[in-house]
């Protein structure tokens, strides 16, 4: 419950893979990122991963980090989400 509704994700570093030429429709990359992120949300903290597959072989997997800090939201705000969140549990 922070401050953004939202939170950049992305890989810490480049990725950089170096394939045989016209295998490229064979790459797969998978992102898994942790249901229900809470803030507070620290930059460069893991929060899922990064696999890039080529014939169902993992070629590399890198973790999937915050790329900027969410400071936790005021109570009104977290006691709003948690509303939000109960009802959204319903259906």
């Amino acid at each position: 419950m922070g401050e953004e509704r939202q939170v950049r994700l992305g890989l810490a570093e480049d990725l950089v893979l170096t394939i045989p030429k016209e295998s490229h429709e064979n790459l797969k990359a998978e992102v898994t990122v942790n249901p229900q992120l809470q803030a507070p949300i620290n930059e460069g903290q893991q929060y899922g991963n990064v696999v890039v597959r080529m014939d169902n072989e993992i070629l590399v997997q890198k973790p999937l980090v915050a790329l900027e800090s969410v400071q936790e939201a005021g109570f009104l705000t977290q006691l709003w989400h948690h509303i939000l969140m109960f009802f959204k549990g319903l259906f």
